[in-house]
């Protein structure tokens, strides 16, 4: 492996944890190594948004809240912090908000967004329009997770590569799992259980995700109960 300031590393096997945009330049530079994961182009990045709100009192915020979808709103997720970190009960009210796929946002400054959210924040907690605003910060992440467009599954690639040495990890490979921190987390293990066997230590580590749960299951079993053809 070369490093920015010219140093060497050699080692029998390299996890990679760079999400794929940061991943395909690196292996560009070898044309045979580019063709071993073709798909690394194909990702988009989802920006994310995060806007984080200090009020003077509490606005009597849930301890999370979703808007429905809407051209007209820019935030989907609304969180009070207060009601989640461990210690910030009973101090003023704490939002935090995601702008998800944030691109209709870009052109926006930060007091531009935050007077957006607040307004929105507004709409299921009215104290937010009469509460003095004492702080706040926007964080612009240029990928939260890879967008989940069509074909996207079938193009996850697998943590063990065509490359010899190189093992894949990060919540866009294959874990059976959207892409979340969890999905991360059992990447890593995945990962883990593929350098183990080729050191000759097989061992299972990470869970083995249920085909059909939650929603998906109940969706399933009421299909599979229907005659076919009913709609």
């Amino acid at each position: 492996m070369l490093l920015a300031d010219g140093a060497r590393l050699r080692a029998d096997v390299v996890v990679s944890a760079l999400p794929p945009m940061a991943l395909a330049p690196l292996l560009d530079r070898d044309r045979q190594r580019a063709a071993a994961l073709p798909a690394l182009d194909w990702f988009e990045p989802s920006p994310y948004i995060c806007c984080y709100l200090w009020f003077d009192r509490d606005i009597k915020a849930e301890r999370f809240t979703s808007h429905l979808w809407s051209p007209e709103r820019l935030n989907y997720d609304f969180y009070e912090l207060g009601q989640i970190r461990h210690g910030w009960a009973g101090r003023p009210s704490v939002i935090a908000s995601n702008i998800i796929y944030s691109h209709r946002a870009a052109h926006m400054d930060d007091d531009a967004i935050v007077a957006a959210t607040v307004r929105e924040l507004a709409e299921f907690a009215p104290d937010a329009a009469s509460a003095k605003l004492l702080h706040a910060r926007v964080h612009r992440v240029p990928m939260a997770i890879p967008c989940p467009l069509v074909g996207f599954e079938e193009r996850r690639p697998a943590q063990r590569t065509p490359l010899p040495g190189l093992v894949l990890a990060g919540d866009w490979t294959q874990t059976r799992m959207p892409c979340t921190m969890e999905g991360a987390v059992k990447s890593g293990f995945l990962a883990a259980e593929v350098v183990l066997a080729d050191l000759g230590r097989p061992e299972t580590l990470a869970i083995e995700a249920r085909l059909y749960d939650g929603l998906a299951g109940v969706v399933r079993r009421v299909a599979a109960g229907r005659p076919r053809g009913c709609p």
